[in-house]
């Protein structure tokens, strides 16, 4: 019998779904465009909620287009735009909209951090640059101006973390996404260091569990199928 897989991707101004059969031909997609809200300048937020729905829509469309019974998709994936800060809280909602890594609005923390050495010292953990959409400046930015958002909140996700939230339930990021900001490269996890360094120790408990990238799967719900028209547990 052949199996056939969904791979979504999130982008910033688009999310895409595609049915591929198992030697990796496309059978057919779909597009739905979102929409990047700009509230003052340099701020670019998405609302969380619509990019879910545009996967639940777009799923549905390319599956119906593939005309593939829904009993032979076997598996799922997701990928999305990195980087950026998308807060939700103990109950899985989100507290705000999700600021994304092209937002500007830590720019002037980004300029501080590099007058004080902290960007070329948190370099030398890291093995990457900071900038505006790197999650520790959002976190950083919003504890200094707007923390009710942080207090409310209960995990920092990335866009493609989200969306597997929506589909299994389970809380992850993987070794990918986790190694900008957060991460000691050399020790593959995240570094009590680089948080003291951007004076956002309090704020550990955002951070989601680290995967590498073969381990970050888990089994459809049956909340997201009967939403989706897919068999559970795939």
């Amino acid at each position: 019998m052949s199996k056939f897989l969904i791979g979504i991707d999130a982008g910033t101004s688009m999310v895409k779904s595609v049915v591929f059969d198992e030697k990796g031909d496309e059978l057919a997609v779909a597009r739905q465009r979102t929409t990047v809200s700009n509230p003052r300048p340099n701020w670019d937020e998405q609302d969380m909620l619509e990019v879910w729905e545009a996967v639940l829509k777009t799923i549905k469309e390319a599956v119906a287009k593939s005309g593939v019974p829904a009993k032979d998709i076997c598996a799922i994936g997701v990928t999305g735009q990195g980087d950026g800060c998308w807060l939700i809280d103990e109950k899985g909602n989100p507290v705000r909209p999700a600021i994304l890594w092209s937002d500007g609005r830590a720019g002037d923390l980004i300029a501080r951090w590099q007058a004080e050495g902290i960007s070329e010292s948190a370099y030398k953990i890291l093995g990457s640059v900071l900038f505006p959409g790197a999650q520790s400046a959002i976190i950083k930015w919003l504890d200094e101006n707007e923390p009710e958002s942080l207090t409310k909140s209960r995990w920092a996700l990335y866009c493609k973390d989200w969306l597997k939230y929506k589909l299994t339930g389970e809380i992850t990021t993987d070794e990918t996404d986790g190694c900008i900001p957060h991460f000691d490269i050399a020790k593959r996890q995240y570094s009590e260091e680089l948080l003291k360094m951007y004076g956002t120790v309090k704020y550990k408990y955002l951070l989601p569990p680290v995967k590498t990238p073969l381990e970050n799967y888990a089994p459809l719900t049956d909340e997201a199928a009967s939403l989706l028209g897919l068999p559970s547990g795939i």
